[in-house]
Parts: structure tokens; sequence; C-alpha cells
């Protein structure tokens, strides 16, 4: 997995550094972003192989963020794993049916993390 680039968008430092952490430590090349511009911008100079992405964020949530990705044809084939303490039925459903391959309920385990990363990179 050593060639795979994984972008995280999450707000959260805590959070982010924890992930990037565990991701590099299972051999991934990450980006963590703390906002969707960073983000959009990095995007337009490298696509990721797979992305991360907290639904409560500043300036625009992972939901409009994912729908954006979906409705461009340069990014929809990313595959998007939402990251989320929002956790309710409604928003997994709402994350599922915009595009997601997949919802991760915060708190999540880091090794649950890494094999649904792994998961859905295999499809």
């Amino acid at each position: 997995m050593q060639d795979k680039l994984i972008y995280i968008v999450e707000d959260d430092n805590d959070i982010l550094e924890l992930m990037t952490y565990s991701l590099k430590a299972n051999s991934f090349n990450v980006c963590g972003f703390n906002d969707p511009i960073s983000f959009y911008k990095q995007l337009e100079n490298e696509l990721p192989s797979l992305i991360l992405l907290d639904v409560m964020l500043p300036i625009e949530d992972g939901f409009e963020v994912l729908k954006k990705l979906k409705n461009n044809k340069k990014y929809k084939d990313i595959p998007v794993i939402i990251c989320s303490a929002k956790s309710t039925e409604i928003n997994k459903v709402s994350g599922l049916n915009f595009g997601a391959d997949d919802y991760l309920c915060k708190p999540f385990g880091l090794m649950e993390l890494n094999a649904r990363i792994n998961a859905v990179l295999r499809r």
C-alpha cells in the first residue's frame, strides 16, 4: 500500500494527528487538511487513492464536500469513507446515498479504520 495516497479532511487536530500516525504506520502516504478549502486546493494538484472525510467541518460540511466530489467527473471515482461523530441512521444513510463508499462512526478503533480502508481499496 506504499503507493496509496490518502487525504484526511478533519478539523480536530488530535484526531487528524492520530489518524495520520496510524495510516503512516501502515505504509500509506497521508496528507491532512483542517478545512475543505485547503483540501480542494491540494486536490487540484494531486489525486488521492482514497479520502477520509469528516462531516462537521468549518466553512462547508462534509456532505456538501462529498456531493461536490461525486458530481465532478474528475473526482467522482475517488473512494470516500466518512468518519463522523454523526452516528444516527439518517446521517449514515445520507452519507451513503450521497456516494460515500463507507461510513465509520466516531469513536472508532484504528485497526477498524485500516481494515475498512483496505477493504475499500481492494474493490
